[in-house]
């Protein structure tokens, strides 16, 4: 917590003064390596208290300085023990509110959109097997689809994160067409029926019991899902969302993509002209990812930590 500055002598503000959050430590500390060693000893006896046998693995980890451990073995402790720095740190410098709801936010972002990208995107490949999206009448496909987003979710939602809303829908039904939520069936046909275009559309479907209507809904999704990964209208439709986003291949002989051009008689490399980004006086140019971006790198990370794969270090 930072707090308001205050007028020195002289008249002009003074520097703000940083109130760290655990008892006994002030910001000065944080330069003292010897009250830095006291703050660790203040995180280890908490993490001793709180999860003794998580920190047994790191004490033997620390010792052994990991001669002996698997890869895996190693990747898996630091994952663990990772949250029990992050908990620590936040409320060191006063943050944990705003902690928690960044984390309550990037769960809900792995409950939908990445369980739609790993559950969903990634298996419909295997449940259309031979199937030709072309030949399903596109047009009509995207129309009754279009509908079933307009009655189930709510429009502000949709227009704000159309990927979020449409991965919270397609892991719900999936879960309902598997026997679970069989509230959001009688939900969703009753908005379905005071929808001005659904009843005509989903005739069928509404005609089957909850359960019936849960996996045509669901079937209706997973289609519209599959066509996005192979026809252009429809891949226009979900370019940038991270869930259709699949790790490009990499040329070990090609690492550096690059154009060849001739200044003044010489060959020169050159990034590709749709990566060149103008820098304005001094300022960074680089946006940054969105969060999201980022979670979706993690997600890769630890997918290679888990088999210890690492494509970016090995």
């Amino acid at each position: 917590m930072t707090d308001l500055p205050i007028r020195s002598d002289s008249g002009s503000p003074a520097a703000p003064t940083l109130n760290l959050g655990l008892p006994g430590f002030s910001y000065a500390d944080l330069y003292d390596p010897a009250r830095l060693r006291d703050l660790t000893e203040t995180f280890e006896a908490e993490v001793r208290t709180g999860n003794p046998g998580l920190f047994s693995e790191f004490e033997h980890y620390r010792a052994c300085r990991g001669e002996g451990m698997k890869p895996e073995e190693i990747s898996d402790l630091l994952v663990r023990m990772a949250p029990e720095v992050g908990s620590f740190v936040a409320r060191l410098f006063g943050v944990t509110a705003q902690r928690d709801a960044q984390m309550a936010a990037i769960r809900a972002d792995f409950d939908s959109v990445f369980a739609y990208k790993n559950e969903i995107v990634g298996k419909v490949a295997a449940r259309f097997k031979g199937e030709d999206p072309a030949s399903w009448n596109p047009a009509e496909l995207r129309r009754c689809f279009a509908v079933l987003l307009n009655a189930a979710l709510d429009a502000d939602r949709l227009a704000a994160d159309r990927e979020g809303a449409v991965a919270g829908l397609a892991v719900a039904l999936k879960q309902a067409s598997e026997g679970g939520d069989t509230g959001l069936a009688a939900t969703l046909r009753g908005r379905l029926m005071a929808h001005s275009e659904a009843p005509a559309l989903f005739d069928q479907a509404l005609s089957a019991d909850d359960p019936g209507l849960a996996a045509s809904l669901y079937d209706l999704v997973a289609r519209w899902t599959f066509a996005a990964t192979k026809l252009p209208e429809l891949q226009a439709e979900v370019s940038g969302w991270v869930s259709f986003k699949t790790p490009a291949r990499t040329d070990f002989a090609h690492l550096v993509q690059h154009d060849t051009r001739q200044v003044d008689g010489y060959g020169i490399w050159t990034g590709p002209e749709g990566h060149h980004r103008r820098r304005d006086g001094f300022g960074l140019t680089d946006p940054r990812f969105p969060e999201r971006r980022v979670l979706y790198e993690v997600d890769h990370c630890i997918y290679c930590h888990d088999r210890d794969t690492d494509s970016c270090s090995k």
